[in-house]
């Protein structure tokens, strides 16, 4: 089998193809399959990108379903599609913009991380005017992916919710859409973990702070510090002001990252909006139990309880009361962290995700 990779960016640019795109390279190549890049930013000009900015800031979000774009975007695709050989697949990472059907020895795949309008909902809702260029340009959005879908042979999707808002709102048949994960880049931590400190850990992004929970743990972690005198918290990502328990690790290397996870009992991202979330499975490869929020992948990745906290409520009250529930039995918590680690294991290895897909490629 040969198989047509479309990204964002040439293989040559680091910021792409360290990535994503670069692990199912590879990893489609060691099980013998052959592979070409097409660089999808390749179609557009210059011109195409300022008018994606000038969209992005009226709220228009999604460069590929821009009406103009998806246009340009779908013909591209379908001439690139008439130039391979036969029995070629084309594989969409993230982006899609399949505008007809292919040719009938092709198939087509999207592997998808999100879908749009439940990141929405939990988004700030932006003033007038741009809450109406917003709501037009997401209607889009979700006109265009339904359409792309209608022509892919399957649909990949990194998480359980998204698989379901395709199958129920989008109404893609079932059989259609098959969710295969996506896999942990670090090695899981075997030695013995060590449940006595009371080590809390947020890792983020500087400027995310709001969307990934940082501004409703900090005030959560001074109720909590409250009963559990000896509560540390450990921030990596941004910087901020220290003390009474917060230390701050901005600008540190990934192996900082990698030993704060080895060391912290608990990773407590309540995340108003993070569709997704590596650094939760991250941390349950290092054995560490996670905390957030009632939304998207945090029930399916804490195995709804299992190996994990979470609240419906986005209140500072209701977090402390979760962090100090989930360190009041550290037995729970020792047993909480392995059984996750076992189901990551199990789960979120890019090994694992590649044999499903190829699985779902038959």
């Amino acid at each position: 089998m040969k198989i047509a990779l479309f990204a964002w960016g040439a293989e040559d640019d680091t910021k792409v193809w360290s990535g994503t795109p670069s692990t199912l390279n590879n990893l489609f190549k060691e099980k013998g399959l052959e592979t070409v890049h097409i660089d999808m930013s390749s179609m557009l000009s210059r011109q195409h990108y300022r008018l994606r900015t000038l969209m992005k800031k009226l709220g228009f979000d999604g460069l590929e379903k821009l009406p103009i774009l998806f246009q340009r975007l779908g013909r591209c695709i379908s001439k690139i599609d008439d130039t391979l050989e036969d029995n070629t697949s084309l594989f969409f990472i993230s982006s899609n913009a399949i505008n007809k059907p292919l040719k009938k020895t092709h198939h087509a795949y999207i592997y998808v991380d999100a879908v749009a309008r439940p990141r929405q909902e939990f988004a700030p809702k932006p003033p007038f005017p741009k809450s109406l260029f917003r709501e037009y340009g997401l209607k889009k959005y979700e006109e265009y992916d339904i359409r792309s879908y209608s022509f892919a042979t399957k649909i990949f999707t990194q998480n359980e919710w998204s698989r379901k808002y395709i199958i129920e709102v989008y109404g893609v048949p079932a059989e259609k859409v098959i969710n295969v994960g996506f896999g942990v880049n670090l090695t899981f931590y075997k030695e013995e973990k060590d449940y006595t400190r009371n080590l809390l850990l947020i890792v983020l992004r500087k400027g995310l702070e709001e969307p990934k929970g940082l501004n409703l743990l900090l005030p959560a972690f001074r109720i909590a510090k409250q009963t559990i005198k000896d509560l540390e918290l450990a921030v990596v990502g941004t910087d901020g002001p220290e003390g009474d328990g917060v230390t701050y690790y901005y600008n540190q290397p990934r192996s900082t990252t990698v030993q704060l996870f080895k060391e912290c009992v608990l990773y407590t991202m309540p995340a108003l909006n993070e569709p997704n979330g590596i650094t939760y499975l991250e941390a349950l490869a290092n054995k560490a139990p996670i905390l957030g929020l009632d939304r998207f992948s945090v029930p399916e990745f804490s195995g709804y309880g299992k190996y994990g906290f979470y609240t419906a409520s986005a209140t500072p009250k209701s977090v402390a009361e979760l962090i100090i529930d989930a360190l009041s039995d550290k037995n729970r918590l020792k047993a909480m962290g392995e059984t996750g680690q076992r189901f990551v294991e199990e789960r979120y290895t890019w090994n694992k995700v590649i044999d499903e897909m190829i699985k779902g490629m038959k």
